[in-house]
């Protein structure tokens, strides 16, 4: 059981919202309940969509292969955000995911979050600089800074399986 609010492990949960808190050896095999502050929030309004998959920058490229292999006309890319306001972080990871995206029609926020993307050499440090971003070093995340920074660098895309009673998996 894993969760934070505020950015703070949840009291009573095993694990809070950093990575490091899910090493391979911990949660090989098992099944993980995760709730955060604005990822559960993200999901619970995806639900009416036909297909869901949860990405990050380490994760952009298994979410544009996702997408591209589900060849559907439209997708929506939803950013979740903090606390109820724009993210900088998601807006880079939407730009990483239209950057492997070849060929899409992308509307003017997608345009801008590609170009944002594009325009960033130091993603650690764009994130790390950002509202949210400078909160989490505060809290002494700066190591879950760098390592979400990390862009396609992931090698597991949760989605939605809805034969597993919309779990992600």
């Amino acid at each position: 059981l894993g969760g934070e609010r505020g950015m703070l492990p949840l009291p009573g949960f095993d694990a809070g919202n950093s990575p490091y808190d899910y090493p391979a050896a911990v949660v090989a095999g098992r099944a993980l309940v995760l709730t955060t502050t604005n990822g559960t929030l993200a999901l619970r309004r995806a639900r009416p969509a036909s297909g869901v998959a949860f990405a990050a920058l380490r994760t952009a490229h298994l979410a544009a292969r996702w997408l591209l292999a589900a060849q559907s006309p439209r997708a929506l890319i939803a950013l979740a955000g903090t606390e109820g306001g724009f993210s900088h972080e998601d807006a880079l990871t939407a730009g990483a995911i239209a950057s492997r995206l070849p060929g899409a029609e992308l509307d003017d926020l997608m345009r801008t979050c590609l170009a944002a993307f594009r325009g960033t050499q130091d993603l650690a440090g764009e994130i790390g600089a950002a509202p949210h971003g400078r909160r989490l070093v505060a809290k002494g995340f700066a190591r879950d800074v760098a390592y979400a920074a990390q862009a396609f660098a992931g090698s597991v895309l949760p989605v939605r399986d809805e034969r597993k009673k919309g779990r992600l998996v």
